[in-house]
């Protein structure tokens, strides 16, 4: 361009270019040199003046493959901590799985967990099952149970619990909060093998069933059982005792009406 009514003729140096009057930093990723319209895992950096051209590589989640093409990395094999970790982690059974993510090119991820174990997001780690699904039966080792077990799900903490059943005369205790584990406590007014409660009741069979504590008065426990009564006649509390534990609730087979 001609400076005017100079006579002479203005450049740019080297990694400019000329527009409209002024010397720009020349693009050199302009007309795709890296050809990022067909391999999407390809990225493109100017060359600063005063150099020329651009510079050809791959963006932070792909990786150059030997024929120098950027192929997609698993989210597993990533090297940041953040974003991989599976190979790292107990009781990983080796199955990673990839899911998208709000952030564009970025990946989460999902390691797979042996049995009895479940994977939490939040801690990126696979934990025990909280339930009965567990490697070893939690409720093997319980004492005064028969080792069955049972999921149940406690709607105020919302998380997953286990329960085992317990020999007569016993009740399950569930864990207290932060720990992991139950006990089977006697029942005090339960059907204790030796003193079934059950055996001298009218119009019952002698068949007792433990009942789970409740909250009687001024929030004291409140022991209780269930005669099996004959045809003809139902259950009913009658009266409540006040006992070294609580007050043990007792009742008769009347009639059904």
């Amino acid at each position: 361009m001609k400076a005017p009514d100079s006579g002479f003729e203005c450049g740019c140096t080297d990694g400019y270019v000329l527009v409209n009057g002024v010397c720009q930093d020349e693009d050199g990723c302009a007309g795709d040199p890296c050809d990022l319209t067909s391999n999407p895992g390809n990225m493109c950096t100017d060359a600063l003046a005063p150099n020329n051209g651009s510079y050809c590589g791959c963006k932070p989640t792909y990786y150059a493959d030997r024929d120098n093409k950027c192929q997609e990395k698993l989210a597993c094999e990533l090297a940041d901590s953040s974003l991989s970790g599976c190979a790292n982690q107990d009781n990983w059974n080796g199955v990673c799985t990839k899911y998208p993510s709000t952030v564009p090119d970025i990946y989460i991820y999902e390691c797979g967990c042996n049995r009895g174990y479940r994977w939490n997001p939040f801690l990126q780690k696979c934990q025990e099952n909280p339930g009965c699904d567990r490697v070893v039966n939690p409720c093997t080792n319980v004492a005064n149970s028969d080792a069955t077990c049972t999921d149940v799900f406690n709607s105020f903490s919302w998380e997953l619990q286990y329960k085992c059943a317990c020999n007569a005369g016993y009740l399950w205790n569930p864990r207290a909060s932060g720990s992991d584990s139950g006990t089977c406590k006697e029942n005090p007014g339960g059907c204790n093998p030796a003193q079934n409660p059950c055996a001298g009741v009218a119009n019952s069979n002698g068949g007792c069933t433990d009942v789970a504590a409740q909250t009687g008065m001024f929030g004291s426990p409140l022991l209780a059982y269930q005669c099996a009564c004959n045809a003809g006649y139902v259950w009913f509390i009658t009266e409540t005792i006040d006992g070294n534990t609580g007050s043990i609730a007792v009742g008769s087979c009347r009639r059904d009406a």
